[in-house]
Formats: structure tokens, sequence, C-alpha cells
């Protein structure tokens, strides 16, 4: 006699338990604010990753972008309303004080960022997945949502807080080309690679692909355009000089990788990525 287990039933119990394991832990890493005095600059990307590991991951073939629905408008009102928030604290902090005091205040606007960083995983996904979709037609999933409010609630919580947004940012720029560069390379050996814009930029069918691209590359102008603002200034870093070096070319390395991960796409679709939302200012 042979017992054979079916993944099938257990793949559903994974997926549905999958956002609540998530809550859990980024519950944790919350409650060690006040516990341990974890600083919210710090904990915040923390939680971010945990929670957008607990949406389903967007592989090209099997991704589902945010459906159209009454439910998800609602809430991505609410989200982007409590990102304004954080990104605007430094200029509402006398409001926040006089409504809630100056011992909660500090509290209200951690609520707030983590409620923004956990709502998009109430978003429903669409039925059809991407590849079922138009060519033409531009692809958001909760994970790269969730990754670009991860992105916009870091930077502002650090321009908030230490006033040192920069940081952050360059932390971005030199560390996610390394797990973008590997994804590549693994899309690669598996065939997976789509080289439109690269052989034919100017097709029709690749306008989205060309704004997109455009978008990323005005972003870069703007992320290089810091290093002539003194943000990394290696006297004020104590860098030495073979240092700064060193990270001037992984600096300017992660940028001309960034451009090259929308060059190479992993599908013919134009997904909504976690750049549109670096452009806030350093300090």
């Amino acid at each position: 006699m042979e017992l054979a287990v079916d993944s099938r039933q257990r793949a559903p119990r994974l997926v549905r338990a999958r956002p609540w394991v998530a809550v859990v832990i980024a519950a944790i890493i919350f409650a060690l604010i006040p516990l341990v005095g974890l600083q919210l600059f710090l904990a915040l990307p923390l939680i971010g990753l945990v929670l957008t590991a607990g949406t389903p991951p967007d592989y090209v073939a099997a991704a589902k972008t945010v459906d159209h629905r009454p439910r998800n408008l609602a809430l991505g009102i609410v989200t982007l309303i409590f990102v304004v928030i954080v990104i605007l604290q430094p200029r509402l902090t006398l409001w926040l004080v006089v409504l809630f005091g100056l011992d909660a205040a500090g509290l209200v606007v951690a609520i707030i960022a983590v409620a923004a960083l956990a709502l998009p995983l109430a978003m429903a996904d669409s039925a059809k997945t991407i590849t079922d979709l138009p060519e033409s037609r531009a692809v958001l999933t909760r994970r790269n949502l969730m990754l670009c409010l991860t992105v916009a609630v870091t930077v502002s919580a650090w321009y908030a807080g230490p006033g040192l947004s920069y940081l952050p940012i360059a932390a971005l720029v030199v560390g996610l080309p390394i797990p973008l560069a590997l994804s590549r390379l693994l899309a690669a050996r598996r065939a997976r690679l789509e080289l439109g814009l690269l052989r034919h930029p100017f097709r029709s069918d690749l306008l989205p692909h060309r704004l997109q691209f455009l978008n990323m590359l005005l972003l870069c102008g703007l992320l290089v355009a810091t290093l002539f603002m003194g943000a990394y200034d290696d006297d004020a870093f104590g860098f030495a000089q073979g240092a700064y070096m060193v990270f001037l070319i992984a600096f300017l390395s992660g940028m001309l990788v960034l451009l090259l991960e929308y060059v190479e796409g992993l599908s013919p679709h134009t997904k909504i990525s976690p750049h549109i939302y670096l452009s806030v200012p350093p300090q």
C-alpha cells in the first residue's frame, strides 16, 4: 500500500497562511520598537520586506495584477493618504503633537507607516494571470506595490528621523543590483529574457516599455546628481580615498544594472516598479 500526499490541497493552505504569518512576524518586529528601543527608521524596511513576503510570488507566468475593484480603490486611497502623512511628517509635527500629545505622536506616525505597508495585503488580485492580459497593459502586482511602499516609507522615515535619507538610497542603489543581476542570470539560463526593447527599440507595441525605460533613466540621472550635492562627502563620513572610489564604482555600476533591467525584461508586459517612489529628496 502506498500513501500519497496531495500537494494541490497543501498549496492553498500555504497561500492562505502566508499573509498571516507575515503579519505576525511584522507585529513582533513592531513590538520591538517600544520594548527594546528599536528605531522606527530601522524597523520599517524589515517590516516592509516581511509583509512583502506575505504576497504571492510574481513569477512571470503565474503573476496576477491588482484587480479593478472598489475595495482595492478604497484601500489604495487610504494607503496613499498614509504615505503622504509619513512623507510630510516633519511639517506635520506640530499638528500631531497637538492632536495626540508629545509622547503619543511618534507612536501614531509609526502605526500609520506600518499600516501603509500592510494595507496592500488586503487587496484582491485579478482572476487572470498577466499572460492572459493584453501586452500593452501595465501590470502592478501586490508584491511590486509593497516594494514600492517599503522604499517610499523607509526613505521618508530616514528623512524625518536622523535626516539622512540619502543613506538608504545609496544602500538601495548599491545593494539592489546584486539580486537583480542574479535573477537575470537565472532567467537567461531558463530562456525567459525578453530582448524586444534592445533589438527593436522603436517598435510601436513597445511604447510602454520605452516610457518605463525613460522613467528609469530620469531616476538614475537624479541619483547621479546626488553625488555632486555633497550627500556622500568622503570627508564627512571619514572615507579613505580608496574606499570612496570603491563606493563610487559600486554606485555607478548599480545604476548601470538598474538601467539594463529595463532593457532586458522578463515578460511582454510592463510592470510598475519600485523606482517610481524614489524621488524623495535628500536633506
